[in-house]
């Protein structure tokens, strides 16, 4: 913990339901931390990986760029895109 680091809030990330989400936000809620956005677990967004580690871009690059299309449309539709851009001209 670094009290010279502000945080200006959070996304939750990977909530699996509407309970989750409210769990999430009820442990948060002391913390006086606003939440931006919900992230749901979206398996078509995963990085596939083998025992190697992660697959490289360019054995899947057509999977890839449907996946970052896909989490940008997430983002859109589970954040709140002003407040994050407002947040982001104080830093």
């Amino acid at each position: 913990w670094d009290p010279e680091v502000r945080i200006g809030g959070v996304i939750l990330n990977k909530v699996a339901s509407d309970r989750h989400e409210a769990l999430l936000r009820d442990a948060l809620d002391e913390s006086g931390l606003p939440v931006l956005g919900v992230i749901r677990r979206a398996p078509q967004v995963a990085t596939p990986s083998r025992h190697l580690g992660l697959v490289p871009v360019a054995e899947r690059q057509s999977d890839a760029v449907d996946a970052v299309r896909a989490m940008g449309e997430r983002v859109r539709a589970g954040c709140d895109l002003d407040a994050l851009m407002a947040l982001a001209r104080t830093a």
